[in-house]
């Protein structure tokens, strides 16, 4: 329900890799693409995950945590690199090096493995057959919602720490960051949505 800069709300985060597009900052609309689309589809699968479980369909419930790992991990990614690979697992490993958590593997990376073994343990054990599994697993998709979230907001205070200096902080990644969480902000607390956008984005 809603419009977002002249489009369906659905379609909010391709619109914004959209209008990327038209800025001709390199590479600003790859990682967008990545930062925005890929997350949010990655997100919706760990959502079904979930859904799956509750309706006690193992099968399904594997097959939402196949996508997960997929999208978050992607082809050609080298456990612990920060040069090779292209999805979400990429952008985690170059956020955590920016704040010191990349000791081989970045924290956000090291969680986000561990959660997606524990769940697949909890779906390939029945835990979804019971009250009390079920509720584990609500847990722990919860838990991987917030690691998921990690390399946005580092990513977000990063380009903003940044803005203009040698390190090559850009205003344009940092509106880019503020929109990917802005949604979230949104649900929870809106004094700090209106702020975020104000600031961040319709500066």
């Amino acid at each position: 329900v809603g419009n977002f800069d002249g489009a369906p709300i659905e379609v909010y985060g391709d619109t914004i890799v959209q209008d990327l597009f038209e800025l001709d900052v390199p590479y600003i609309e790859t990682e967008a693409a990545v930062v925005m689309n890929v997350w949010m589809a990655c997100m919706n699968y760990v959502w079904e995950v979930l859904t799956q479980c509750r309706s006690q369909n193992k099968q399904r419930a594997m097959e939402a945590l196949d996508k997960v790992a997929a999208l978050w991990i992607g082809r050609g990614q080298v456990e612990g690199s920060n040069d090779q690979g292209h999805l979400l697992y990429h952008v985690a490993e170059n956020a955590g090096e920016r704040f010191d958590q990349d000791f081989g593997e970045t924290l956000v990376n090291e969680q986000f493995v561990g959660l997606l073994v524990e769940i697949q343990t909890l779906v390939l054990s029945d835990a979804c057959d019971t009250v009390e599994g079920y509720e584990t697993m609500r847990d722990n998709v919860q838990r991987m919602v917030g690691v998921m979230t990690i390399p946005l907001v580092q990513n977000l205070i990063h380009h903003t720490m940044n803005v203009g200096n040698e390190n090559g902080g850009k205003s344009d990644m940092v509106e880019l960051y503020a929109l990917s969480l802005i949604p979230r902000v949104a649900a929870c607390d809106p004094e700090a949505y209106d702020t975020t956008l104000h600031l961040d984005v319709l500066r």
